[in-house]
């Protein structure tokens, strides 16, 4: 039992480490692929577009911020009571507005173009 507890420790530690790297390679890339965008002064009500990211929000314990989530966040179960603002490479700027988030985090390749300068 004691070695399978060790195993577990070790896992979740470095499964930390991990997470807080990628963050940390994604921050740096985003803020250089974002030229001309700023970051949210309030990040209360949050928009996810992007599977991967509304399950990093809910990883962080931070589910309570989101607003709204796309058609692609479908794990963990709970996101998906939150509503559901279209499929990330079509997205409409009325439907990801129409829940009044002060921060959308939309995964890179999200679409169309059209949409994703109406809501820059």
């Amino acid at each position: 039992m004691a070695p399978l507890l060790k195993r577990a420790r070790v896992f979740r530690t470095t499964l930390g480490a991990t997470i807080g790297l990628c963050l940390a390679f994604a921050a740096l890339l985003s803020a250089r692929a974002a030229e001309g965008t700023e970051v949210f002064a309030d990040p209360s009500k949050i928009a996810a577009i992007g599977g991967s990211i509304t399950e990093i929000i809910f990883a962080l314990g931070e589910q309570d911020r989101l607003v709204a989530r796309d058609s692609t966040s479908n794990y963990p179960e709970a996101a998906l009571k939150l509503p559901d603002v279209g499929y990330m490479r079509q997205l409409s700027p009325e439907g990801v507005l129409s829940v009044n988030p002060s921060g959308i985090l939309a995964l890179h390749g999200s679409g169309p173009k059209q949409a994703v300068d109406v809501l820059k």
